[in-house]
């Protein structure tokens, strides 16, 4: 709260006969603040549903073209970074160029998209705390390429095009995003269904929610187990604490394991539960607490 906010409900003996007014009109101002948050949150869900939504059509329209294959996005680490440059290149967020050294390199089109994504070499030593911010945001856009690309394959598998991606006007005034083909472990036994963000359950006869979320985690299903990374291979003989150096590492890691958690829609097996337990003990251990 700011000091005018702490103000208006604050004690005084003094006006103790008006304070009860005050403390009214502080819940009053405080649970509108909070609708005005919540409907912010219910826009903001939206137009996430609408960015991943025409995110997939477009990247399924890429490898449909052979611009890009996605399924390089079930190879090592280093194969989805390349995966993710060709599309946003493809998008015309990057440009390729030629150096007079002969070397390759990519820039951002847009100078004001380069000031909130580009990892200058000496950004980390000149501002930190921007450094983060933006590599923050890279790691939420990878997350972000890496779900709409794997819901893409999901379509790609089930022989959908873009063509397939449309919207249905309702008669309160909005429009959801409708899929006509996909696969029958997302849309069940309709012909038809809505992709929305906030779908939570299976539909009848399906095994994944019919969100974009729900469409990545049934391509993983059908290829995740056969495509050994290397860095899976890595890790197996990675030693406890190595690889994870500093705060922008923790940083990465962290976000990465929210949108992961967050993805899951509540559902754990047995053995994620017991590790995700296990964090929170190690957490709780450490003495952090929450402010």
């Amino acid at each position: 709260m700011t000091n005018t906010e702490i103000a208006i409900v604050q004690f005084d003996a003094n006006a103790i006969a008006t304070l009860g007014n005050q403390f009214l009109s502080g819940i009053l101002m405080h649970e509108a603040a909070v609708d005005a948050a919540k409907t912010e949150i219910l826009e903001g869900e939206k137009r996430e549903n609408f960015i991943d939504f025409e995110m997939t059509k477009a990247v399924l329209h890429l490898h449909g073209t052979e611009s890009v294959d996605l399924y390089k996005i079930y190879g090592d680490k280093k194969a989805s970074q390349i995966l993710y440059r060709q599309i946003l290149t493809e998008l015309g967020v990057l440009a390729k160029t030629i150096t007079e050294e002969d070397t390759v390199e990519y820039t951002f089109t847009d100078p004001a998209l380069k000031d909130q994504f580009y990892l200058d070499g000496n950004l980390k030593e000149t501002d930190e705390p921007e450094y983060l911010r933006r590599r923050s945001r890279r790691n939420s856009l990878n997350i972000r390429l890496a779900r709409v690309c794997k819901a893409a394959i999901a379509l790609h598998d089930a022989n959908a095009t873009p063509a397939d991606l449309s919207y249905r006007d309702n008669e309160d005034g909005t429009r959801s995003a409708m899929i006509t083909k996909g696969p029958r472990d997302v849309m069940g036994k309709d012909v038809s269904v809505s992709i929305n963000s906030d779908a939570r359950k299976p539909l009848e006869g399906a095994k994944f929610s019919p969100s974009i979320t729900g469409l990545a985690k049934q391509a993983d299903s059908m290829h995740k187990e056969a495509a050994v990374s290397k860095d899976a291979a890595e890790s197996a003989t990675t030693k406890p604490g190595e690889g994870v150096s500093g705060e922008a590492d923790m940083l990465a890691v962290a976000n990465t394991l929210v949108m992961m958690i967050k993805g899951r829609e509540g559902k754990f097996s047995k053995t994620e539960e017991t590790v995700l337990l296990s964090l929170l003990t190690v957490i709780k251990e450490t003495g952090i607490k929450a402010k």
